[in-house]
C-alpha cells in the first residue's frame, strides 16, 4: 500500500482514499520543517490554496505532489494511481 500525505481540509477525499486502500495520513501544511517529513510519503495531495503550499518548491524530493483543485476524488485516485505506477 502506498503512503499518501493529504491536507486536513481534504476529509471527503481523504475518506475516500482510505476506503480504496491507500494508507492516508493528514499533514499539518503550516508546520513542515523538513524534506524527511515529506520523504515519508509516496505522494502528497494539496488543496491548491497556495501556489508554494509546504513550500514545496524548496524541496528536494521527487514525491508526486497532486493538487485536489477542482478534481473529485476519483480524478484524485486516477492521478495517484498514474503517478505511483
Amino acid at each position: 500500500m502506498k503512503n499518501i500525505g493529504i491536507q486536513k481540509e481534504l476529509s471527503t477525499v481523504r475518506d475516500y482514499l482510505k476506503n480504496n486502500g491507500f494508507n492516508v495520513y493528514e499533514v499539518d501544511t503550516t508546520n513542515i520543517t523538513s524534506d524527511t517529513t515529506l520523504q515519508s510519503f509516496d505522494a502528497v495531495v494539496v488543496s491548491g490554496a497556495n501556489d508554494n503550499l509546504m513550500g514545496i518548491d524548496n524541496t528536494s524530493t521527487k514525491m508526486p505532489v497532486i493538487n485536489a483543485d477542482g478534481l473529485t476524488p476519483t480524478d484524485i485516485e486516477d492521478a495517484l494511481n498514474r503517478a505511483l505506477k
